[in-house]
């Protein structure tokens, strides 16, 4: 018997254990019969242990002993250093907040995924055909759902749900959807026959391909938050490009605009060319016209009806070179802007750093635009850019874009088109390269003193695709458009070292750091002998 009551006094310590899981279990999630059975159980192994074992907490002068005074205060030491670490986790699991300390801010969503995840409005879910999940592209979906509970995300077996991947048309493993929950409509009361009829509507269920991941190529946010913002439009805006004067094509025929183009139509954009010598007018689908960088003078017939298009509301990108006569000057100088006839010299060397001469001036100072609104200190460059001037107009409302920084000057071309720049002209900047106009009838235009910038090779480079991509979704009035989405690099922080540099950091970490340390032991030893 007595063996037994030894035994059960030692039922205290996991007792104590239970109490405290119970009571973590029921704050973390619910009282649950789980909580709830941890707790009781708990409490009996607790009374149990202290009826069966002899503590001596009841015996006279127990409190007053010095013993028990500080083995109290380490107990309640002990007591208050766990009550804190609780209310801690507490505190975290219910309250989800994360700090970024990454530079660049690489583990958060950016402001525009942001946006475009809680807007939605409708149960969203991302479904990844594939048998292996990977912890980067679970971690990003994780990153999406902490904006908007709404969305989710399943892993599927294309292979052991065949029926559901057909359903989607899955033809690879590894392929990305994004799924807006079905939706049907309803129910109409007939008034005069004091009844309901019940109509069976079709679901609308939207499906659209994000991309396929594989080990190589993990799941991207760019492409993510593209396809969900689409889920969330009812219209496609149309783009139109002026062709016929020599102007960038977008069928990929030939250098051109052609990864401007497939980045519209990735965008929900539907994108198409325009020839005015074919028709009389601009379509009515047309949400944005495009002129970039014609090398021959539109007709006056042609810009009649730009104009038109314009004066009924319409949107136009001007996208023009130096030494150019595009025959709209006249229809930018009634909205204001006046393209100068010479080129932008930057002599801060900034040209240098994207492998081009001061005559590719770098920007890194923006207006206070949506367009440019992402971008802070962000770069974009324009190779042999014209600078703008900008008038005020009544009922116009101008809002420089682009600016380059004060260590530039301007310079005409020569009549065959060569560039001698002169070193000793002193700085005369900044200037603005690019524009917002924003007139009645709710007509929008951009014009920007290059058109190189965006054209394929170049539109990837720093900014120069966020710049062209922003442009177009500001022209095309699309309510809560997305913009671009920079990717985020990771700062490369490699230490770069010639061979010699290599041997001597060698010989310092092995031989001469080791070699002291040693030499200074040895005569601290010494001196205290």
């Amino acid at each position: 018997m007595k063996n037994l009551q030894g035994l059960l006094k030692y039922l205290v310590w996991p007792g104590i254990v239970l109490i405290t899981a119970g009571i973590v279990v029921g704050l973390l999630n619910s009282w649950t019969l789980v909580a709830v059975l941890l707790l009781v159980v708990g409490l009996l192994m607790l009374v149990v242990g202290i009826t069966a074992g002899d503590f001596g907490v009841f015996k006279l002068g127990f409190w007053q002993r010095r013993s028990t005074q500080a083995g109290t205060n380490a107990a309640v030491s002990v007591l208050a250093v766990l009550t804190i670490l609780g209310l801690i986790n507490f505190i975290g699991a219910r309250y989800d907040s994360r700090i970024d300390l990454t530079d660049g801010q690489l583990l958060t969503l950016s402001p525009a995924s942001q946006e475009v995840v809680r807007n939605l409005e409708t149960p969203t879910q991302v479904l990844i055909f594939s048998s292996n999940a990977d912890i980067r592209d679970q971690r990003l979906l994780e990153n999406y759902r902490r904006y908007n509970s709404d969305l989710s995300y399943e892993y599927i077996d294309p292979f052991a749900n065949p029926e559901q991947a057909q359903a989607l048309g899955v033809t690879t493993e590894g392929e990305v959807y994004v799924q807006a929950e079905p939706t049907t409509e309803g129910t109409l009361g007939n008034v005069e026959e004091n009844a309901e009829e019940t109509i069976e509507a079709e679901p609308d269920s939207r499906a659209l391909l994000v991309q396929t991941v594989d080990l190589q190529e993990r799941l991207s946010e760019r492409q993510l938050t593209s396809k969900l913002a689409q889920l969330s439009q009812n219209e496609s805006p149309t783009a139109y490009f002026l062709q016929g004067h020599d102007e960038y094509v977008i069928d990929g025929s030939r250098p051109g605009l052609f990864e401007a183009a497939s980045r519209l139509e990735s965008e929900n954009f539907t994108v198409a060319p325009l020839n005015l010598a074919e028709t009389d007018q601009v379509p009515d689908d047309a949400d944005v016209l495009v002129v970039a960088g014609p090398q021959q003078e539109l007709f006056e017939t042609e810009v009649i009806i730009v104009q038109d298009y314009l004066d009924s509301g319409g949107s136009l990108l001007v996208m023009i070179d130096p030494r150019v006569e595009t025959g709209l000057e006249a229809l930018m100088n009634q909205w204001g802007v006046v393209p100068e006839e010479t080129v932008v010299i930057d002599t801060s060397g900034g040209g240098q750093l994207v492998g081009l001469g001061p005559a590719a001036p770098l920007v890194t100072d923006y207006g206070d635009h949506p367009i440019t609104e992402p971008f802070e200190q962000g770069r974009s460059f324009f190779p042999v850019a014209r600078p703008l001037q900008i008038r005020e107009i009544p009922d116009i409302e101008g809002t420089p874009l682009l600016f380059t920084n004060q260590n530039s000057h301007t310079q005409p071309l020569a009549d065959d088109d060569e560039l001698s720049i002169d070193p000793n002209q002193p700085p005369a900047g900044p200037f603005a390269l690019g524009v917002a106009l924003l007139g009645p009838n709710d007509a929008r235009m951009v014009v920007i003193g290059n058109s190189s910038f965006a054209t394929d090779g170049l539109f990837n480079q720093q900014l120069n695709g966020d710049v062209f991509l922003n442009a177009v979704s500001w022209l095309s009035k699309v309510e809560n458009p997305t913009l671009e989405i920079r990717p985020k690099e990771v700062t490369d922080r490699r230490l770069n070292m010639t061979v010699r540099q290599q041997i001597m950091l060698t010989v310092l970490a092995l031989v001469v750091l080791p070699l002291a340390g040693l030499i200074g032991a040895g005569s601290l030893w010494l001196k205290r002998r």
